[in-house]
């Protein structure tokens, strides 16, 4: 090969690199990490933001409080049957008894079903909202690094027992591999907080 031809193939090679490196650095995200996909996991904002733990405090407070209220409930109708047992049964006295104890029973069993229902209710309510602002919050942080496309990456160990279990969990997890510099989970976090935090 003749010196002319080697000088000009090693010279269209640098300049085809170059085109591409131009190339590469206008894309979106390029400056984020090498790409518009970044990566989030929204399971870990949501155990971790501090807004999301106050909530989870305030609901834990909650069903404390219907718990204590369930065991004097369940005194009263305690103590009652002891009261039973030293009366005649089939006298009126162990009959009105036994039908207030009845009724006690009834009204603690209806009673817990709605504290229960209506905790779980504003539970879902809480958490469908708090998922709403993690979306906002991952849509900023995403725009302003160059990202067009979130996907959720569980990180971490596998949890399952079974091998069936564990080929469903690996089935879960759309993310395979992403570099460290497109996870924009530690991002999102902070951006919550501190929009929380900001608040009055």
């Amino acid at each position: 090969m003749k010196s002319s031809q080697l000088i000009l193939i090693v010279g269209l090679t640098v300049i085809a690199g170059l085109i591409a490196a131009t190339h590469l650095d206008a894309q979106p995200g390029a400056r984020a990490g090498g790409g518009p996909v970044a990566v989030c996991n929204v399971v870990e904002i949501l155990n971790n933001c501090q807004k999301a733990k106050d909530l989870t405090a305030e609901l834990n407070k909650e069903r404390g409080r219907i718990e204590s209220e369930a065991n004097k409930r369940t005194e009263a109708i305690d103590n009652l049957n002891k009261e039973l047992k030293l009366l005649t049964v089939g006298s009126e006295e162990f009959e009105q008894r036994f039908a207030e104890s009845q009724r006690l029973v009834i009204n603690r069993e209806a009673w817990l079903k709605f504290e229960q229902s209506k905790a779980m209710r504003r539970h879902q309510k809480l958490t469908r909202e708090m998922y709403v602002e993690v979306q906002k919050a991952i849509g900023i942080v995403a725009k302003s690094r160059g990202f067009k496309v979130v996907l959720h990456q569980h990180r971490g160990k596998l949890r399952a027992a079974s091998t069936t279990d564990m080929r469903a969990e690996i089935s879960q997890r759309q993310v395979v591999y992403s570099d460290d510099s497109v996870d924009i989970t530690a991002s999102v976090l902070s951006s919550l907080n501190a929009s929380y935090r900001a608040k009055p």
